[in-house]
Formats: structure tokens, sequence, C-alpha cells
């Protein structure tokens, strides 16, 4: 997702032809709260978008609306400016579907790291140290991440660090320890049936945690 409440198994280009100027690359992320694709945008140029699958009892979306124009604010207003977050440009609301467009970015961490030349001990360090700068930042702000996983930290050509794809106020905090499927809905749209997420946000399992807060992310 780095680089997603829809049913199906593929991103139907129908929805995206609701979006003008827009030519469709590639499906990123499969899913099931969301799917992700790349795009060209004739003004944007290579964006990511993620799709919202309206069915006849979704919520409204209104009080996401307003969060998301909330985190806007805060990073678009923070100085000095948060260049190690990315978040999203655009969110637009239609009848059927609603999207979330970001700018596309070279690699997630999850690619950079197998991908060839491997990073030295030395760019590895450097990544870690830019990813405490931004979840300082967001902190600072009073906002959190949500979903903080190696998909959702991307790195430029050139190595610098962004986090994306903030997910505080869109996916759940607490999650039922004895139930997988808010998990798998929200968490793995990878399918890789693999967590990043702290054990405090996990209730009802044995040593039950609190409910609160981020953990991890």
């Amino acid at each position: 997702m780095g680089n997603v409440l829809s049913q199906s198994n593929k991103l139907p280009h129908d929805q995206l032809a609701e979006l003008p100027g827009l030519t469709y690359m590639e499906l990123l992320g499969n899913g099931r709260f969301m799917k992700s694709a790349l795009c060209l945008h004739d003004d944007l140029g290579s964006i990511v978008i993620k799709v919202y699958g309206k069915r006849p009892d979704s919520p409204s979306l209104e009080p996401y609306k307003q969060h998301l124009a909330h985190v806007r604010h805060c990073l678009s207003n923070a100085w000095p400016p948060c260049s190690h977050v990315l978040p999203y440009q655009l969110w637009i609301d239609t009848p059927s579907s609603a999207f979330l467009v970001r700018r596309h970015v070279a690699f997630s961490l999850y690619d950079r790291l197998s991908t060839r030349p491997f990073l030295s001990s030395l760019e590895k360090l450097w990544l870690v140290f830019q990813l405490l700068v931004a979840l300082n930042r967001l902190h600072s702000l009073g906002l959190r991440h949500g979903d903080l996983r190696s998909e959702n930290i991307l790195i430029t050509s050139w190595g610098w660090l962004q986090l994306t794809d903030l997910a505080d106020g869109i996916k759940p905090v607490s999650l039922p320890a004895d139930n997988p499927a808010e998990f798998s809905l929200y968490f793995d749209s990878g399918g890789r049936r693999t967590t990043y997420i702290a054990p405090e946000r996990f209730y009802g399992g044995p040593g039950e945690g609190g409910k609160g807060g981020e953990g991890g992310g």
C-alpha cells in the first residue's frame, strides 16, 4: 500500500473512469478495504490513487474528509516543514467511490531492502534517523501515523525518506485479539499475514492491553 470497503479481487476500471485526465498504469495494492493503483495524470504526473468502493450501507465519509483536511492543514502550516511526511494531496468523493490521491515515489522501504545495490550499514542508519525525525515531527503536531510499516515508508532515488498513507482517523486504533477479520480487512493489504501493529492495540485476548494509543506507529 505504501506505494487500501471493496470486495472484488481487482480494481474496476469504471471506478477510475470517474476521474478525468487519468491513465491507469498498474495495480499496486489489492486490499479488501481499499485498492491502490499507479496512474498517470495529465497535470499531476505519476500518482498513486487509493479507491474505496462504496456499498449501499456505507457510512458517511464526512468525518474522514474533515480529518484529512485537519492533517493537511497541520502539515502545510508546520514550521520547519515536514519534509519527511507525504500526505494525501486530494480526496474525491463520488456517489459510487471515494479516492485518495498522493504523489508516487520510486521505492517503498519494503522494495528497497531487496533491490540491488543493497543498502549499506551507513545508509540503513541514515534511513532510521530520517524515520525517527519524521515520527517526532508528526507527534509534535499532535498527529499519528496509525499503520506504520515498511510498505508505507517511501524512499526516493536519492535516499530521502518519506512517511505516507497516514491511517490515523481512517483505520481503527484497537483490534479484537480473538477475531482476525478486522486485521485482515484493514491491515493485511499485501496478503502476507504479517503485522507491525503494537501488541497493546489488541484487546479481548489473554493479557489484554489498553485500547488507547498508537503503539509503534
